[in-house]
């Protein structure tokens, strides 16, 4: 399995864009001059050059957005100015996977467990070695508020039955009889 190394005046901005990715959180960024408003869908490599496959729905751009938005490839040597924020997801009809925008994925919504390849934005790094993996955490954060999301309506289910039977008198085998 090959691995892929960011550079360095990329990492903070990597990390980022993984997170969003990772929380289906926006971005709010300049690219080409323009403020943008964007949903992430995925992040990895074209050739050499980091990309994002991301869906834009706010802010500027150079044609009218359609109705609800449009698909966009930006480049992160472009970028700046990104501020990651909670808000609505948007999405459009396309698989991210399927785009022409990233050829080796490191992230992507959905499925961030089946990254062909992999990537090591550690590799070179003297300080965090290999201490921290941004996507790993990602990966954690993923998992973990969707089994939580998942559970809460049982869990909180349980704690009314629990509730609901300590007032309930305690049975003794005499009252069986």
């Amino acid at each position: 399995m090959s691995t892929r190394t960011v550079p360095e005046p990329f990492r903070d901005l990597f990390r980022t864009i993984t997170y969003a990715i990772a929380h289906r959180h926006q971005l709010v960024l300049m690219y080409g001059g323009l403020r943008r408003e964007v949903c992430p869908h995925s992040l990895g490599w074209k050739g050499d050059t980091l990309s994002c496959f991301a869906y834009q729905f706010g802010g500027e751009s150079r044609q009218p957005l359609p109705r609800g938005g449009q698909w966009r490839c930006l480049h992160l040597h472009a970028m700046s100015d990104v501020i990651v924020r909670e808000g609505d997801w948007h999405t459009g009809p396309v698989d991210p996977q399927r785009s022409s925008c990233v050829d080796q994925f490191a992230a992507y919504v959905g499925f961030p467990e089946a990254i062909p390849g992999g990537f090591d934005d550690t590799a070179t790094d003297p300080v965090l070695g290999d201490a921290y993996s941004p996507l790993v955490d990602a990966l954690e954060s993923v998992i973990g508020w969707r089994i939580d999301e998942a559970v809460a309506p049982l869990r909180q289910r349980i704690e009314a039955l629990e509730r609901e039977l300590a007032q309930w008198p305690e049975r003794t085998d005499r009252d069986d009889r």
